[in-house]
């Protein structure tokens, strides 16, 4: 990603494995990517104990963000005096954020906003109470293309937005998936959200739909938030 793409920000899993294992691996990856900026996702797999536990050890790699260390923004307010690093999730609830100071940003997709008009008001509404925002990873392109849009478009989106474009090798729109360059990824000119459909690739798409059902596939469906077990 470094050398193919530019990349400058890595964000990874946590709370799949053992722990000592994790930490192995980051080790590894911290040895690779130098300083980018490192971001973990822990999916809300630990316990409150378990994650004021691990949080100390995380911050000896540089770890900006973490995503969902635990599930609800109660669990997260417990952890607020435990460590230096932000708070993500992926629950939108902006009253409760208010209340409770917690998460520093909210990350989700355009369909749970209300798609377009929904998501300006929700994003602007996150600017008035001070809390972060940017677009969950896991989208095709035309929803991709209205991610990039609205964040040129909107001052409150600051911070980069997560991907899984690296992850797809099809698309339902011409030229196939979005591809970053020099850490970024350009937003689509031309009328609309500035893509247009693939016929072909769409009826490709379908059959697949068709023959291997909802992408991804196996435990846990379509959601790339499951997770099975908490420690």
């Amino acid at each position: 990603m470094v050398e193919e793409h530019g990349a400058r920000i890595f964000e990874g899993k946590l709370a799949t494995v053992d722990f000592e294992t994790e930490l192995h691996m980051l080790r590894e990856i911290r040895a690779v990517i130098g300083d980018r900026e490192l971001r973990l996702d822990a999916n809300g797999g630990w316990f409150v104990e378990t994650a004021k536990e691990r949080l100390k050890q995380l911050e000896l790699f540089n770890t900006s963000w973490i995503e969902e260390p635990v599930e609800t923004y109660e669990e997260l307010a417990q952890l607020r005096e435990e460590t230096s690093m932000l708070f993500s999730s992926h629950l939108v609830d902006l009253s409760r954020a208010k209340t409770l100071g917690v998460p520093d940003a909210i990350v989700t997709n355009l369909n749970e906003l209300g798609v377009i008009s929904g998501g300006v008001k929700f994003i602007k509404a996150c600017e008035m109470s001070s809390i972060g925002f940017r677009f969950h990873s896991g989208d095709t392109g035309v929803a991709s293309a209205a991610y990039l849009h609205m964040s040129a478009a909107l001052e409150a989106i600051d911070d980069a937005s997560q991907t899984l474009f690296r992850w797809y090798a099809d698309d339902v729109i011409e030229g196939g998936p979005f591809e970053p360059r020099d850490g970024f990824v350009k937003v689509p000119d031309g009328p609309g959200l500035g893509v247009v459909l693939d016929k072909k690739a769409l009826a490709r798409c379908h059959r697949r739909y068709r023959d291997e059902g909802a992408f991804p596939s196996g435990p846990g469906g379509g959601s790339y938030g499951s997770h099975f077990y908490k420690v």
